[in-house]
């Protein structure tokens, strides 16, 4: 009843005005991080200690965020449910960094933290932040550039990019050129199209004729760019490097672009048998194999073909000495820490794990093996008749616990991870030992000593529709009880 109460109050402050002198204080106390709550069918943000900060009123979860920025619509859920379902994610905003983008009747504004105006809400579009800055664009098609203070940098874009290296390429009239962040003109409008900026150089087009110009906007007689130092270039359709100042160059005689890792690059001349170069040129390993994949650790996956003409792979060091032999339908290596290992897949698709010599570590008896890259942990799928598994393997050389949950989150968060067993959400220890009983039709990983879980919830590929949703601590107890 004093949820309830509280919300009428708040919803009777004035159009703009969302907080009160008092939760404004609570939002300082809590460092800025707030967390959605649905309420009558309204999205609004609580703290983590069930406060009531920013009062329900938003109609729709979510677009993709960029730097803890989210969108909210005006539109209703309905009306909607198409479109999300196509073209975007449907989240429930969190936000950390004090502006939140926000629609009313169609027209999108942004807010900050304690709820004043930043930006009105009369625009038609936004691009949502990106580096500190944000495109808005209104009736008639001009786009402005604000920073998160809320300042005007730029107006009158018909087109625009996003920033790299301290450049964004705008479209004024029908000509592209470039700006800097604060809105000043540093290339003028002159091409017919732009793209950004890497490693100081960006691709134009201009009367038909497409090039790279430098920051300066001078033309640079180069291809694309390896690096500061050296570029690709191409002649009668085949591929080299050379250096930008003229000291080195490797011949334009592969059939692929080149593309180096750790200091070595995947080379064809014929396009159908692949080797190895170095960056001195040098053949390292002769053009012989059917396929090369990347090299991780001085390792390098290779495929010859199989009388059936399907790929078999294996694995080579840099010397081209065989560490495992072709002999698997797919072989990838992934790293962790100083050591690698080797996920790989049998005649009958399933996967195993070997060491970085090719010994075994796990047997190919898994539907599915997956990892985070540099997390340390894989993620271990066994079907048992209809049913399937997760468990978790540690590739320091032990499991935190074999197969035995429908699924489990990847990612440990202050000690829990969620899990699903018989269709109903709960949470683990490190070890798997379940400390939040399965109870929930969904759930999300713990943040700053919450986590949000739903009932009634329909999974819709992958993303949460519908339901009623709360807020549970560590131990299992509600910080905000579900509502909807």
């Amino acid at each position: 009843m004093r949820t309830l109460i509280t919300i009428v109050v708040f919803c009777l402050l004035p159009k703009y005005d969302l907080m009160s002198q008092e939760i404004k204080g609570n939002v300082q106390s809590h460092k800025g991080i707030l967390y959605p709550v649905i309420v009558g069918g309204k999205v609004g943000f609580i703290n983590n200690q069930g406060q009531i900060v920013i009062c329900p009123q938003f109609d729709l979860y979510g677009k993709g965020h960029f730097e803890g920025i989210t969108h909210i619509s005006s539109k209703s859920f309905k009306e909607t449910v198409d479109e999300i379902a196509w073209d975007e994610e449907i989240l429930f905003p969190r936000f950390h960094k004090g502006i939140l983008p926000i629609s009313k009747n169609g027209l999108t504004g942004f807010i900050n933290l304690w709820g004043d105006i930043i930006i009105p809400p009369v625009y038609m579009a936004s691009s949502g932040f990106h580096n500190g800055f944000a495109w808005v664009t209104d009736e008639y098609g001009k786009s402005a550039l604000f920073d998160m203070h809320g300042n005007c940098l730029f107006f009158g874009a018909q087109d625009y990019g996003l920033m790299s290296e301290g450049l964004i390429a705008v479209k004024i009239g029908e000509d592209w050129g470039y700006i800097t962040p604060d809105g000043s003109i540093k290339i003028p409008t002159m091409f017919d199209s732009a793209d950004a900026f890497c490693n100081g150089l960006a691709k134009v087009k201009k009367d038909g004729r497409t090039f790279y110009i430098d920051r300066s906007g001078k033309e640079f007689a180069g291809k694309m760019t390896l690096s500061n130092q050296f570029v690709l270039n191409q002649q009668d359709g085949k591929w080299g490097i050379r250096a930008v100042d003229e000291t080195f160059s490797i011949k334009p005689l592969y059939h692929f672009p080149l593309v180096f890792r750790e200091g070595v690059a995947r080379v064809s001349e014929d396009g159908k048998k692949f080797g190895v170069i170095d960056v001195r040129g040098e053949n390292i390993v002769p053009m012989q194999y059917d396929d090369l994949g990347e090299s991780v650790a001085e390792r390098i996956p290779f495929a010859v073909r199989n009388e059936s003409g399907g790929l078999l792979w294996g694995c080579i060091n840099f010397h081209n000495e065989v560490l495992v032999p072709a002999k698997h339908n797919s072989l990838r290596i992934i790293r962790y820490g100083q050591t690698c290992f080797m996920i790989v897949s049998d005649v009958n698709n399933m996967y195993g794990l070997l060491d970085g010599r090719g010994s075994t570590i796990l047997e190919c008896r898994y539907i599915s093996l997956s990892s985070i890259e540099n997390d340390g942990v894989l993620k271990a799928i066994s079907r048992d008749r209809n049913d399937r598994y997760v468990g978790l393997y540690s590739l320091s050389g032990h499991w935190l616990f074999t197969p035995k949950f429908y699924d489990v989150s990847m990612v440990e968060s202050e000690g829990l991870r969620w899990v699903l067993l018989h269709n109903k959400f709960g949470f683990i220890d490190s070890t798997g030992n379940v400390i939040i009983e399965p109870k929930f039709d969904w759930a999300e990983n713990f943040s700053n000593g919450m986590a949000r879980v739903g009932f009634g919830v329909i999974n819709f590929a992958g993303s949460p529709l519908g339901g009623t949703w709360g807020y549970i601590d560590h131990s299992g107890k509600w910080v905000w009880e579900p509502t909807n």
